[in-house]
């Protein structure tokens, strides 16, 4: 996603507005970085992307993001027993979720030739997979399998 200039701004309103809605301030921050990486997303960025390009799409992002937590809360997505760990989560997503997830991006970073969790935080693990030669579905059972732990 290219840089957009404003998007801090974005985060902000919507961390406010969430936290106005009765959310506590870590979980508000957690929903609406998503949110806001979600509608950057959705606006398709170019260099000459502004961010009212990417306001328009808050409303849907928030939604999805919004309905994935509440599916989340309730059980329907994930489980006790079996975590989740999916291609479009971000490494921020799963290290927050996971902390021991960062031992497994740190065994990679060799053969990506940076440091995964500085460099791609932000960043889907399909995209980190893609970007660094890396291979999805192995990295994605690697990190189910330390989350069962």
């Amino acid at each position: 996603m290219e840089a957009i200039g404003g998007t801090g701004d974005t985060l902000t309103g919507i961390v406010a507005a969430l936290s106005a809605a009765g959310m506590n301030i870590q979980e508000a921050a957690a929903v609406a970085a998503r949110t806001n990486r979600l509608a950057g997303s959705y606006a398709h960025p170019t260099p000459a992307t502004q961010v009212a390009d990417m306001i328009q799409y808050i409303p849907e992002a928030l939604e999805k993001i919004l309905s994935e937590r509440e599916k989340d809360s309730l059980g329907s997505v994930t489980s006790k027993e079996r975590p989740y760990i999916l291609p479009d989560m971000t490494v921020l997503d799963v290290v927050s979720r996971y902390r021991g997830s960062e031992a497994i991006f740190n065994k990679y970073d060799e053969q990506a030739g940076v440091c995964i969790c500085c460099q791609a935080l932000f960043k889907t693990l399909r995209e980190v997979a893609e970007k660094y030669g890396i291979n999805l579905q192995e990295l994605l059972t690697e990190l189910e399998v330390m989350a069962e732990k």
